[in-house]
């Protein structure tokens, strides 16, 4: 009895050991910080953007998290949107950056222009692996890019856009301050 009691508790604590590597091994990711950066070509926009989205599963990229964001014009005023993250994937670069794609549905948005809640937005962002904002980079992925009609967000009764197939529009903004983490 005593024996079995024994074999019981090492089978156990294997199990254990072993499910806890895969896990880490395995893992799933997260980007966290905040970011900031000048946008002339939009109008001379400011926009801060503040991460923390978690990976529930690396297989499928589905997330967890907020993604918010600020945008100053100095015609149109202040700008804010809060999003809850749908999915995140994360791709190591040859040269060691790591990047990210981020897709988040819209809960809330106050002051002027698109994003209305239920839409979707597709970021795209690298971490240059230095503190603060040097290498670091943002991109976004419109639903349309292009003009007459163009539309910035994806609709909220469509599907979401996937965290796998993105392509930037245009080259990524340099980030001028914050520090982004991709983990």
């Amino acid at each position: 009895m005593k024996a079995r009691i024994v074999l019981a508790v090492m089978l156990v604590i294997v199990f254990l050991v072993a499910t806890g590597t895969a896990s880490a091994a395995g893992g799933t990711g997260k980007v966290t910080g905040g970011i900031q950066f000048f946008a002339p070509q939009w109008g001379n926009l400011t926009i801060w953007q503040q991460y923390s989205v978690h990976q529930i599963d690396p297989d499928t990229h589905a997330a967890t998290g907020h993604v918010n964001w600020k945008i100053y014009s100095p015609i149109e005023g202040w700008r804010s949107i809060d999003a809850l993250a749908t999915c995140l994937a994360i791709t190591e670069e040859l040269d060691g950056s790591k990047t990210a794609v981020v897709v988040s549905r819209i809960v809330s948005k106050r002051g002027w222009g698109a994003g209305d809640p239920g839409e979707y937005a597709r970021f795209w962002v690298r971490d240059g692996g230095t503190p603060g904002s040097a290498g670091d980079q943002w991109s976004n992925q419109s639903y349309d890019p292009f003009p007459e009609p163009w539309y910035e967000f994806w609709p909220a009764d469509g599907p979401a856009p996937d965290c796998e197939s993105f392509v930037p529009d245009a080259p990524p903004f340099d980030l001028t301050a914050g520090n982004l983490v991709i983990h």
